[in-house]
């Protein structure tokens, strides 16, 4: 081989092996950070890292720079004190290990449709969590994802299936209510206007309000216990305003 050949050789060594690190580096995952949030990219799709916001009532976002939000990975909200209700967007499909573990002021989650498995121990010693309102299909739970949380109450909605099965040892309830309109109690008594929720019974029942829909600000009212599968809701704002809307929610 003369000179002129080993350069050649040498050169096409040398590209080969750039092109080979150039390749890998761009299908690894790659870390970044945006806003309050550390996030991984993988195929296209966005996995939570981490946490770094302020806390308080949250709702994750479902994309990033364009991106689908696919994932909460492991360990991403792990103890984060700060954080007192979560509600994880559609199109995340799997909450990681450990994804909330001892976040022990964490009240309430709302878990969408799309999730289809929760990993170990997600939520362990969440010792505040009360309310986990799941809005699709039972996913496929890891072992103890809701170890230490003495409180909570699950809730599903009518027509939802895989909640025959209890998750740690209690069973999910049919969060089913409707405002009754047609048994008396429709309407102003006094100077409060109030109505009676019927559903399964003691399910828990937000009621919010607000003053106009074009652009509406819902705040919430009161939680009501349906005790025997019924509860009157009153209004002691009433007559704050000339025109009052109302709706129920998940805890």
């Amino acid at each position: 081989m003369n000179n002129e050949q080993q350069h050649m050789f040498a050169t096409a060594r040398i590209s080969r092996t750039w092109f080979l690190s150039a390749f890998f580096l761009s299908a690894s995952v790659t870390a970044v950070m945006a806003g309050d949030y550390t996030y991984s990219i993988t195929g296209g799709a966005v996995s939570l890292t981490g946490y770094a916001g302020p806390g308080g009532v949250v709702t994750l976002p479902a994309t990033i720079n364009g991106m689908p939000v696919t994932s909460i990975g492991r360990s991403a909200f792990q103890s984060c004190a700060s954080l007192t209700s979560v509600t994880i967007p559609e199109g995340v499909t799997s909450i990681g290990r450990n994804a909330f573990y001892a976040c022990a002021n964490l009240t309430r989650v709302t878990v969408p449709a799309s999730v289809t498995s929760i990993e170990r121990n997600a939520f362990q010693n969440c010792i505040s969590l009360t309310g986990i309102s799941f809005k699709g299909n039972a996913p496929v739970f890891g072992s103890n994802v809701f170890f230490g949380v003495d409180k909570a109450v699950f809730y599903c909605l009518p027509g939802t299936s895989g909640w025959n099965t209890p998750i740690d040892g209690r069973s999910a309830k049919v969060w089913n209510p409707h405002v009754k309109t047609d048994d008396g109690c429709f309407g102003m008594r006094g100077k409060r206007f109030g109505f009676n929720i019927a559903g399964t019974t003691n399910i828990a029942v937000v009621v919010e309000t607000c003053t106009r829909l074009s652009d509406p600000v819902w705040i919430p009212v009161s939680t009501n216990t349906l005790v025997g599968g019924l509860s009157y809701f009153s209004d002691p704002h009433s007559t704050n305003s000339v025109t009052r809307f109302y709706r129920l929610r998940m805890p």
